[in-house]
């Protein structure tokens, strides 16, 4: 399944966004290192940035209302606690893969036993005609 134009950008703009955080950490960890005298002259710098993450938090959210794709909930819990996405995600798709297979397999069944019946039933029904 090729990624749609809307999901592509979202990943741009998701991208984006972790590069501003980023861009923050850095000078909230210079500001620790060097103090207030470093706050008076980076403040505009550290405006500018605070401004351009917070104008790209904003676009991953208008961008993520764009995509039709679901992300089951399980695999953001579980993304959210350290795993790797890709991971989650490989792992719930076997799962659903593996119950999908068990599902199709009780419906064939269904489907056998439900011939069979109607096989003995006729059987039954032509035997008592006789």
């Amino acid at each position: 399944m090729a990624a749609t134009p809307e999901l592509k950008a979202l990943e741009k703009a998701v991208e984006d966004t972790i590069e501003s955080i980023w861009k923050c950490m850095t000078q909230a960890h210079d500001l620790g290192q060097h103090g207030p005298e470093y706050l008076k002259q980076s403040q505009s710098s550290l405006k500018e940035n605070l401004d351009e993450l917070i104008s790209k938090v904003v676009k991953v959210d208008t961008t993520s209302r764009k995509v039709d794709d679901l992300v089951p909930v399980e695999v953001i819990h579980r993304s959210d606690r350290g795993q790797n996405p890709d991971e989650v995600t490989q792992k719930y798709l076997e799962d659903v893969l593996l119950k999908n297979s068990e599902a199709r397999a009780r419906i064939l069944g269904a489907h056998s036993l439900e011939e069979s019946l109607k096989t003995h039933l006729q059987m039954w029904e032509q035997t008592e005609d006789t």
